[in-house]
């Protein structure tokens, strides 16, 4: 097994591996068997979505028929000997700040869900409050911001769910 103490950069690293999979003829399903890896994974690192740890890069291109060689020349490998926080800044959180990403998207659901919900509930109490001179304690506030907090919860489990059955 090759021994690789290397960041990998994204996307080119999940472009090689389509590229060198598809000339061997594989497919997706025959290579995640044949690593050992799921399927899902191999699609993930293939079109970007996260960046691979070593081990895994270490299966695949072993499989793949790429030696040491390949990792020390190659384009797609940074050295450790680079400012790893600034590889590890650019890989994770710029990604995370990146509005195009699944992550973001999940997140920006989960606030819109969230801060709506509360808009309109706080809206109904305080029409509530106008109309039947009602008085909020803590408790009911905290139910307002609980309330809103478990649909977005429960909301995103629910979009989660029916992605992953599209999928299958």
């Amino acid at each position: 097994m090759i021994e690789i103490n290397r960041f990998m950069k994204q996307p080119e690293l999940g472009k090689k591996i389509a590229e060198l999979r598809q000339n061997k003829g594989l497919t997706q399903s025959e290579l995640a068997d044949n690593c050992k890896i799921s399927l899902r994974t191999v699609q993930r690192i293939e079109s970007a979505e996260v960046t691979p740890r070593g081990y895994t890069i270490n299966i695949i291109f072993t499989y793949l028929g790429y030696d040491n060689e390949f990792f020390n020349n190659s384009q797609y490998f940074v050295s450790e000997k680079t400012n790893w926080f600034k590889q590890i800044f650019t890989n994770n959180v710029i990604e995370f700040f990146n509005l195009k990403t699944e992550q973001m998207k999940r997140l920006r659901d989960f606030l819109k869900d969230f801060f709506l919900t509360i808009g309109v509930l706080w809206f109904f109490c305080g029409l509530s409050i106008l109309l039947f001179n009602l008085n909020f304690g803590a408790k009911e506030i905290v139910l307002t911001l609980i309330i809103p907090l478990a649909y977005a919860i429960v909301k995103q489990f629910d979009l989660n769910r029916n992605s992953k059955e599209k999928i299958e």
